[in-house]
C-alpha cells in the first residue's frame, strides 16, 4: 500500500463533531488523489457502508463523506478494525487493473488516442481480460498504479497530443 491509503491516513480523515455527536469519514481527498479509486467511487462507497455499518447505528452520505453515530465512545477498539479494513479494501479496489473505458475517463483521452498510444507503447498494458458472452471477447487492462504515477508526474497527455499533431503535419516537435 505504498502509494495508496494507509490505515493512518484513513483514520486522519475521520473527524468528530461534538455538537451532533457524529463521526465523519471523508473519502473526497482519497478520490481526488487516487484516479483509479475515483472512477470506482460507487464501489468504494458501498464497501465503506458495509464495513462501517458494523460499528455505526446509522450512516448518511454528505457528498463524499460518511457521517455516522458510532456505537462506541471515541476511537477505541471498535473503530481500529474498520479503519484498517477500510484501507485494505480501498487498496484492493484502487490497485485493480483499469479497463479501457476507465483509462479513457481517468486520463481524459479518446478511444482512438488510447488505441494509438497502446500500440506505440506509450500506454502500458497490465494484461488482458477475457469475457465469455455470446462470443469470446478479449479486453486490454492497464496498471492502475502506473496511471496514478503518470498523472502525478505531470500531464504528458497534452505533450503526446502536440507530438502526434506535429507528426501528422510533417514537422518534428
Amino acid at each position: 500500500m505504498d502509494d495508496w491509503a494507509t490505515p493512518q491516513e484513513t483514520s486522519e480523515r475521520l473527524s468528530y463533531d461534538h455538537t451532533t455527536k457524529r463521526w465523519t469519514l471523508d473519502l473526497g481527498c482519497l478520490f481526488a488523489a487516487i484516479p483509479s479509486l475515483r472512477c470506482r467511487r460507487v464501489e468504494a462507497r458501498r464497501k465503506f457502508e458495509r464495513i462501517w455499518g458494523r460499528v455505526s447505528s446509522d450512516g448518511t452520505w454528505q457528498g463524499d463523506a460518511l457521517a455516522m453515530l458510532l456505537l462506541a465512545d471515541g476511537l477505541g477498539k471498535t473503530t481500529d478494525l474498520p479503519v484498517s479494513e477500510s484501507a485494505t479494501r480501498l487498496d484492493v479496489i484502487a490497485s485493480r487493473p483499469l479497463s479501457p473505458k476507465e483509462l479513457c475517463g481517468v486520463l481524459e483521452i479518446s478511444k482512438q488516442e488510447r488505441l494509438r498510444w497502446t500500440k506505440d507503447g506509450r500506454l502500458k498494458q497490465s494484461g488482458t481480460l477475457t469475457l465469455n458472452a455470446a462470443q469470446q471477447l478479449t479486453v486490454p487492462t492497464y496498471f492502475a498504479l502506473w496511471v496514478n504515477n503518470f498523472l502525478r508526474n505531470g500531464r504528458k497527455v497534452d505533450h503526446w497530443r502536440k507530438s502526434d499533431a506535429n507528426e501528422a503535419n510533417g514537422s518534428m516537435p
